[in-house]
């Protein structure tokens, strides 16, 4: 019986380790975002969508500006001991978590708002930027069920 389960946790440990690298983490949407910002501030200078172009560099800043915050967060919550660990770091997480979220739908609307008529150029990184937001609301969704996961277990520690 032991070895039955054993075998179906390790079937299921491979399964999630496997299966994780299909969809992008944060750090790779902060660094897409990061290097669509350069891309986007380079077609300033000579398009006439400025417009458009810096509210979707502001974008790019202010989301990676987020989640550099948020990676410092996790540095410093790693250093928290398990034993002393209360629900107040992880209601901040689940806050500011719940924050870039907020901002990533508000930079989306912004985005799906412009009617002016663009060029194609700026289309197309347009496009990027949304997917990338989009990829960063549905990693964000995880990170908060993650941390939903703790706190629950934190609770069960606490009661027993």
């Amino acid at each position: 019986m032991k070895k039955l389960i054993a075998f179906f946790m390790a079937v299921i440990f491979l399964y999630s380790f496997t299966a994780y690298p299909l969809g992008r983490t944060l750090f790779q949407i902060r660094n897409g975002v990061f290097e669509e910002s350069k891309q986007v501030q380079s077609l300033l200078p000579n398009s006439k969508d400025a417009g458009l172009l810096v509210s979707m560099w502001d974008s790019c800043i202010i989301t990676v500006t987020q989640l550099n915050a948020y990676f410092y967060m996790l540095g410093i919550f790693e250093k928290i001991d398990n034993n002393l660990l209360t629900d107040e770091p992880l209601n901040y997480l689940e806050s500011w978590l719940t924050e870039i979220k907020k901002t990533s739908d508000m930079n989306l609307k912004s985005l799906d708002s412009y009617s002016q008529p663009i060029t194609q150029e700026t289309r197309i990184h347009k496009e990027k930027l949304r997917e990338y937001l989009a990829d960063l609301n549905r990693q964000i969704d995880v990170e908060l069920g993650k941390v939903a996961t703790i706190k629950k277990s934190l609770r069960v520690r606490v009661t027993r």
